[in-house]
């Protein structure tokens, strides 16, 4: 049994490397298989079958070079599936590309899911044709594919763009509160109640702003609460903020300790802590 596959000469060492390593594998389990590439680009790919399980070793053969082009296709991701996208994709620009290429390259799940949807057509292809031209096989039987590539590129530029934000207003904010510092207060003891109200008070226990579990917009709003805090300890500015209770913003908290460092700390239990829980 012969198959060819074609690409194009300038990235045939690549799938040179991957058929050859799928060959070895079947060379080991005792298959008589042979990989010759001439000219450059085009691969002939044989097998001299058993006459016992003839059917059972084509099958083999045929998978281990739809695993060789799978494999080939998600390494050359960018030259093959990105080129496709990047033909109808006016909206992406040369830096958030970079952003895109360095995130798929880094974090590979996406594509190895992608692998093996390709290894599934390439084997289908192999099944009806012993010909196949790679770049052929991309631009029509993998349309999907690509469009996965665009839809995951469009999320991690969703993401990124949301990072950059966040960044930016964490900057904003510690800018204001190292401006406020000078009269900021020197604690701050915060209390978050069920129903995500909240009370802050100073060094000696007083209150500094009053409970906000009535204040209208802002019932069962997790967010509004979230922001309203933060506002209120921004302004505030102290050099040590204490949250105390079992309630609390994971999120908010996060977003106070990048703003104010080591200030921000979470109280495991202290005699004011006893008073909240008898309250």
């Amino acid at each position: 049994m012969e198959l060819c596959i074609i690409v194009e000469s300038k990235r045939s060492q690549s799938l040179h490397k991957f058929l050859r390593r799928e060959f070895k594998i079947l060379k080991g389990k005792g298959f008589k298989v042979f990989l010759k590439e001439k000219p450059p680009g085009v691969f002939r790919c044989r097998m001299i079958e058993s006459r016992l399980f003839g059917r059972r070793d084509r099958r083999a053969f045929k998978l281990a070079v739809a695993n060789a082009m799978a494999i080939f296709v998600t390494t050359e991701w960018e030259q093959l599936l990105g080129a496709q996208l990047l033909k109808n994709a006016s909206w992406i620009e040369s830096q958030d590309w970079d952003v895109v290429r360095d995130k798929l390259t880094q974090e590979r799940r996406f594509l190895l899911r992608c692998r093996k949807q390709i290894e599934k057509r390439a084997f289908k292809v192999l099944s009806e044709s012993f010909l196949v031209n790679v770049e052929g096989f991309v631009r029509f039987r993998l349309q999907d594919i690509t469009e996965k590539v665009g839809e995951e590129a469009a999320n991690i530029l969703d993401e990124h763009l949301l990072e950059q934000e966040n960044r930016d207003f964490i900057n904003v904010l510690k800018r204001f509160a190292s401006q406020q510092q000078n009269d900021g207060l020197e604690t701050a003891h915060v209390v978050i109640f069920p129903g995500n109200a909240f009370r802050i008070y100073d060094a000696d226990y007083n209150i500094l702003n009053s409970t906000v579990e009535n204040a209208p917009g802002f019932i069962d709003d997790e967010i509004k609460y979230d922001d309203l805090l933060i506002s209120h300890l921004v302004t505030l500015a102290p050099r040590k903020i204490i949250f105390h209770g079992e309630y609390g913003f994971s999120a908010t908290l996060d977003t106070l300790k990048k703003v104010f460092g080591n200030a921000v700390s979470h109280c495991k239990g202290c005699s004011f802590c006893s008073m909240l829980i008898k309250a």
